[in-house]
């Protein structure tokens, strides 16, 4: 698998080789050698250009990637928007596979277009019209890890979702998924009315706390279950996971979750198996580096999304406030 460097002197190389214009072009090989680990002034020696020209062009590119080969002046339009053409143009460019969609963020459209075309909107929205049009979904972005196997992750949930069906099917038994996360509440004095002329220092306190959560998306029925902890360790897990045993004492107890360490500690293995404590669950867990298989994140986000720009007097009324917004619905997200 070609590393995301790799991929990005390919595109580089191609427009080198491709482009029309010779601003492009030089702007490419400038690029193209700071990569290579050349310096600034061996740079500007070998592409005949001013020093400090081929330091803008590369710090800009560093700020906007891709786009920043296209000159802002580079066949300029004069358009108010974009014509039909031009967006064929913008369309054809995007479902190219030498464009790799890791390139192409909202900021990199904006970059593009306006050096293009000599176009900018006033509206966000404008600008998902056009990922909408070229088939991409920019508001549900993935993170993904350089170490994750795509392969063996798919084939791991295949797996997980063989062995979880029997359960699902069982009045008997409940189907977790799990994950923890915390909130953070930061107070601080930014402003105050201060005499002219004269240096104010201001003593204050600065006060920060957080609080963790373990939750327990129930996928049968959408209910999620929230837990406080303390801290993110066996310890304090255990006794969430002794609470979901009393809570449902005639039910099997399956539990998706993570590789975190804690996840696989002696301690809750210990407690595991017939005659154990927590012998009425079962855990399995997620592929390494996956977490966007794991619905209790979509959980998290929506939770944090609803708490954001909000102010909040006290720690505790933000934290039960977070409380609610989780429990107080219900996800049906698939598994």
């Amino acid at each position: 698998m070609k590393t995301v460097q790799e991929k990005e002197v390919e595109v580089l190389l191609k427009h080198f080789k491709k482009a029309g214009d010779p601003k492009i072009v030089k702007r490419c090989q400038v690029v193209m050698l700071h990569k290579k680990g050349l310096k600034v002034l061996d740079i500007s020696q070998v592409c005949f250009q001013e020093e400090r020209t081929v330091y803008r062009w590369i710090q800009s590119y560093k700020r906007n990637g891709i786009g920043s080969i296209f000159p802002g002046y580079y066949q300029n339009e004069n358009a108010s928007k974009l014509s039909k053409k031009q967006k064929e143009e913008i369309k054809e460019i995007l479902e190219r596979e030498d464009f790799p969609a890791d390139y192409w963020s909202m900021g990199e459209l904006k970059n593009y277009v306006s050096a293009r075309f000599d176009v900018e909107y006033k509206s966000d929205q404008s600008y998902y019209g056009i990922f909408s049009m070229c088939n991409y979904s920019y508001k549900l972005p993935s993170l993904f890890n350089i170490r994750r196997d795509e392969e063996f992750v798919e084939k791991r949930m295949q797996e997980i979702k063989a062995e979880i069906d029997s359960y699902l099917k069982d009045e008997n038994s409940l189907v977790f998924c799990s994950d923890e996360s915390r909130i953070d509440w930061t107070t601080m004095k930014r402003r105050a009315w201060l005499r002219k002329g004269k240096k104010t220092v201001i003593k204050e306190r600065r006060e920060r706390d957080y609080q963790s959560f373990i939750g327990f998306l129930n996928i049968q029925t959408g209910e999620d279950l929230l837990y406080r902890l303390d801290w993110q360790d066996q310890e304090h897990i255990i006794p969430v996971l002794t609470n979901l045993v009393e809570k449902y004492p005639n039910k099997k107890i399956v539990i998706i979750w993570d590789n975190a360490a804690f996840h696989r500690g002696q301690k809750i293995r210990a407690l595991l198996g017939e005659g154990k404590l927590l012998q009425n669950i079962k855990l399995i867990w997620l592929p390494p580096y996956a977490p966007d298989k794991n619905p209790q994140e979509r959980v998290w986000n929506y939770g944090k999304k609803e708490l954001a720009n909000k102010v909040f007097n006290q720690f505790e009324d933000m934290v039960s406030s977070f409380e609610d917004i989780i429990t107080g619905r219900l996800f049906h997200y698939q598994f």
